[in-house]
Protein backbone atom coordinates (compact mmCIF):
# COMPACT_ATOMS: atom_id res chain seq x y z
CA UNK A 1 0.00 0.00 0.00
CA UNK A 2 1.59 3.44 -1.22
CA UNK A 3 1.36 6.29 0.96
CA UNK A 4 -0.13 9.59 0.18
CA UNK A 5 2.39 12.26 -1.43
CA UNK A 6 0.76 14.92 0.58
CA UNK A 7 0.94 13.22 4.28
CA UNK A 8 4.63 14.01 4.65
CA UNK A 9 3.76 18.43 3.59
CA UNK A 10 0.37 17.81 6.12
CA UNK A 11 2.77 16.56 9.12
CA UNK A 12 5.46 19.13 8.49
CA UNK A 13 2.27 21.64 7.93
CA UNK A 14 1.42 20.57 11.29
CA UNK A 15 5.04 20.71 13.15
CA UNK A 16 5.39 24.15 12.27
CA UNK A 17 1.82 25.18 12.91
CA UNK A 18 2.76 23.98 16.11
CA UNK A 19 6.04 25.88 16.44
CA UNK A 20 3.98 28.83 15.57
CA UNK A 21 1.89 27.86 19.17
CA UNK A 22 4.71 27.18 21.49
CA UNK A 23 6.28 30.36 20.04
CA UNK A 24 3.41 31.75 20.80
CA UNK A 25 2.42 30.61 24.21
CA UNK A 26 6.22 31.51 24.97
CA UNK A 27 5.50 35.46 24.46
CA UNK A 28 2.47 35.14 26.40
CA UNK A 29 4.18 33.31 29.11
CA UNK A 30 6.82 36.06 29.15
CA UNK A 31 4.45 38.77 29.24
CA UNK A 32 2.70 36.81 32.04
CA UNK A 33 5.56 36.61 33.95
CA UNK A 34 6.56 40.10 33.31
CA UNK A 35 3.15 41.57 35.11
CA UNK A 36 3.39 39.10 37.67
CA UNK A 37 6.81 40.40 38.92
CA UNK A 38 5.68 44.01 38.44
CA UNK A 39 2.96 43.51 40.44
CA UNK A 40 4.93 42.21 43.19
CA UNK A 41 7.35 44.97 42.93
CA UNK A 42 4.74 47.44 43.46
CA UNK A 43 3.32 45.54 46.44
CA UNK A 44 6.76 45.30 47.66
CA UNK A 45 7.44 48.86 47.39
CA UNK A 46 4.03 49.45 49.10
CA UNK A 47 4.75 46.86 52.64
CA UNK A 48 8.16 48.75 52.24
CA UNK A 49 6.74 51.95 53.27
CA UNK A 50 4.11 50.88 55.54
CA UNK A 51 6.63 48.89 57.64
CA UNK A 52 9.62 51.74 57.46
CA UNK A 53 6.55 54.32 58.64
CA UNK A 54 5.97 51.29 61.37
CA UNK A 55 2.37 51.73 60.44
CA UNK A 56 0.18 48.58 61.30
CA UNK A 57 -2.32 48.63 58.67
CA UNK A 58 -4.55 45.88 60.51
CA UNK A 59 -4.62 48.40 63.62
CA UNK A 60 -5.35 51.28 61.92
CA UNK A 61 -8.86 49.58 60.22
CA UNK A 62 -10.09 48.35 63.34
CA UNK A 63 -10.42 51.98 64.48
CA UNK A 64 -13.36 53.64 62.76
CA UNK A 65 -12.29 57.09 63.31
CA UNK A 66 -8.30 55.67 61.87
CA UNK A 67 -9.97 53.87 59.32
CA UNK A 68 -11.61 57.22 57.89
CA UNK A 69 -8.58 59.22 58.14
CA UNK A 70 -6.89 57.03 55.99
CA UNK A 71 -9.50 56.69 53.51
CA UNK A 72 -9.87 60.31 53.56
CA UNK A 73 -6.01 60.61 53.30
CA UNK A 74 -5.84 57.83 50.08
CA UNK A 75 -8.27 60.11 48.37
CA UNK A 76 -6.47 63.48 48.76
CA UNK A 77 -3.88 60.78 47.24
CA UNK A 78 -5.33 59.68 44.10
CA UNK A 79 -7.06 63.40 43.91
CA UNK A 80 -3.43 64.70 43.70
CA UNK A 81 -2.10 62.38 41.51
CA UNK A 82 -5.21 62.74 38.90
CA UNK A 83 -3.88 66.49 38.84
CA UNK A 84 -0.86 65.68 38.07
CA UNK A 85 -1.99 63.60 35.24
CA UNK A 86 -4.01 66.60 33.63
CA UNK A 87 -0.94 69.04 34.39
CA UNK A 88 1.43 66.87 33.27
Amino acid sequence: MAAEPSTGQDERAEVERLRARVDELERELAERTAKAEAAVAAAQDRSYWLDRTQVDLNSVMRRPAARAAFEALLATAKALRAVKRRLG
